[in-house]
């Protein structure tokens, strides 16, 4: 089968491919993977990957400023790769924002348990509203100018249109991370083990969030400037970009994970911990004690779903106690977590699905 075939049968039939996809792996990866890992070897990252005037002059004046200081550019007997630096935390969101409560306190357990250099909030309007002066005026975050991406490529000399506004914002991550390196994380993401990520990074050039048998989650990923993985992903919008919610993001995103094995780290416990397909988002917004989350490096809670709108800190502390509202009180609240269970295990085989039996405690003696 040709690369040109391959892409039509995409093009043409999204829902039967995504079945080829998840019961002929070895043919996919053959085909599809095989190419691409060429392109990527044999090429550099575009030049539209490279920070403009403006950016750079964005990223030199909040290099210097940001209110908290952290030792991880260290680089340490075990560590393969210096940590991207600075060091940033992306969000990504093209229309007007509110920033509302739970924005922000996704951004603050940012602040408190990933620690970045800083963390700029991309897109083509500023935020506003209370949340957001207070942060500004507290000098945590910075607004970054991104116009939204519209089109992923052409085709026969005409663009090809992204189907989805979060399309856009998934290109978005891509590229900033291709610009920047560090992290890119929805709203309604809250890191719990942050330091892991940094960890994790001195030891891979990409790190992605396991979300099930079909794929990843693009709802938190992060990688070096210089990821062929992560390359490879953004060159497969442009090659192979499909109007469907998941076909990209996720499972293309996966089955690269297999190619680029080695220096990609598949997390689990985070973007399917609460899961909307699992059945667990019941027990997150309404039950508590059911969703063991204090030792993931973060939890994607997936807010929109769970229509349980937390607006105020009294929220938070109103009604029965469930595991949403311990989780977003301990952000609030800058709570100690408990001690790292270094019998934890997290890392996904992406052939298998399945968890490897590396622990914390060996990742961080054996990387």
């Amino acid at each position: 089968m040709s690369n040109k075939l391959l892409i039509h049968l995409i093009q043409e039939n999204a829902e039967n491919y995504k079945q080829f996809l998840r019961n002929k792996s070895g043919i996919l990866l053959t085909i599809f993977g095989l190419s691409v890992l060429a392109v990527c070897t044999l090429t550099s990252i575009r030049p539209e990957h490279s920070l403009s005037i403006a950016a750079k002059s964005v990223v030199v004046a909040a290099g210097d400023s940001w209110p908290w200081k952290d030792d991880h550019a260290s680089h340490s007997e075990s560590s393969l790769y210096d940590l991207p630096s600075p060091f940033y935390l992306h969000y990504i969101r093209f229309s007007p924002l509110k920033l509302r409560f739970v924005d922000y306190l996704s951004i603050m357990s940012g602040v408190q348990y990933l620690k970045p250099d800083g963390i700029l909030i991309h897109g083509d309007v500023a935020p506003s509203g209370e949340y957001w002066d207070k942060l500004v005026a507290q000098k945590l975050v910075r607004h970054v100018l991104r116009n939204k991406t519209v089109a992923v490529g052409q085709r026969l000399g005409r663009p090809k249109k992204v189907a989805f506004m979060e399309h856009s914002a998934d290109l978005a991550k891509l590229d900033v991370l291709l610009e920047y390196g560090g992290i890119a994380i929805d709203f309604d993401v809250f890191f719990v083990r942050g330091e892991r990520v940094k960890r994790i990074l001195q030891q891979k050039k990409a790190l992605v969030c396991y979300g099930d048998i079909d794929g990843n989650n693009i709802g938190f990923v992060g990688a070096h400037k210089d990821s062929k993985y992560l390359s490879a992903w953004r060159q497969s919008y442009r090659d192979i970009y499909v109007a469907d919610w998941n076909f990209n993001q996720c499972m293309v995103g996966r089955y690269l994970s297999i190619v680029f094995k080695e220096e990609v780290y598949s997390a689990d416990q985070i973007c399917n911990n609460p899961h909307p397909d699992g059945g667990e988002m019941g027990d997150y917004f309404h039950g508590y004690g059911k969703i063991l989350w204090k030792q993931s490096i973060a939890i994607h809670s997936f807010e929109r779903l769970g229509r349980v709108p937390i607006d105020s800190p009294k929220d938070l502390e109103s009604g029965n106690m469930t595991t949403q509202k311990e989780l977003l009180l301990s952000v609030y609240k800058n709570s100690t977590l408990p001690p790292v269970d270094l019998s934890f295990r997290d890392e996904v085989d992406p052939v298998t699905n399945a968890l490897t039996n590396r622990t914390v405690q060996q990742f961080y003696d054996h990387p």
